[in-house]
């Protein structure tokens, strides 16, 4: 969980939404594991449910109408595909209203649209739409695609595309090229694997 206090004031509300939105999915036998922020313990349906609309409403906010997400530094195949993981996973957790799952969709749908046409010529993905291809952001495209396809595998990237980025992780290693890559820095292994 990220501590109130060490961010901007305008990141806080949504920072307590997040973390809200974070425990709702969480599997039960991990769930005494998280605090929420304020030290509130127990959280009913329609607590999730708000938090979960502000946190669609702030992420369709910060979309672009090409699809794609932007870091703080660039366009990005790095923060694009964290979020179509997240609103996939909050999709098929069941915490999204009826109502706005078509607005999830289209959401997870246009940021696929955007990795679609995006992918580096050796198959993989950099953290940015300029950058060299990393083992970390393909995987993490690899896992956007796969779990958006639970949902309509239209939506995601064909069978080449899949193919390449895989050739391209596996060149480096796979699974071993990962931690080779980051050696005793967790910060990107942990969340892939």
């Amino acid at each position: 969980m990220v501590p109130v206090r060490s961010m901007p004031a305008a990141s806080v509300d949504l920072s307590f939404e997040i973390n809200i939105l974070l425990m709702s999915v969480l599997p039960q036998s991990s769930a005494h594991d998280v605090q929420p922020i304020g030290g509130a313990n127990v959280l009913n349906v329609d607590q999730i449910r708000a938090a979960w609309t502000k946190v669609v409403a702030a992420l369709q906010r910060e979309q672009h109408a090409t699809g794609q997400w932007t870091g703080q530094l660039s366009t990005s195949a790095l923060s694009t595909a964290t979020a179509i993981s997240a609103m996939a996973v909050t999709l098929e957790s069941g915490a999204v209203p009826e109502s706005q799952r078509s607005v999830v969709l289209e959401a997870i749908h246009g940021g696929c649209r955007w990795l679609n046409v995006h992918q580096n010529e050796d198959g993989g993905f950099g953290d940015t739409d300029r950058s060299y291809s990393n083992i970390a952001t393909t995987l993490l495209v690899l896992a956007a695609w796969e779990l958006a396809a639970r949902h309509d595998r239209e939506a995601t990237a064909n069978e080449d595309q899949r193919q390449a980025a895989w050739k391209y992780v596996e060149s480096l290693g796979s699974w071993e090229g990962l931690r080779r890559r980051y050696g005793k820095d967790k910060t990107f292994v942990v969340p892939i694997l």
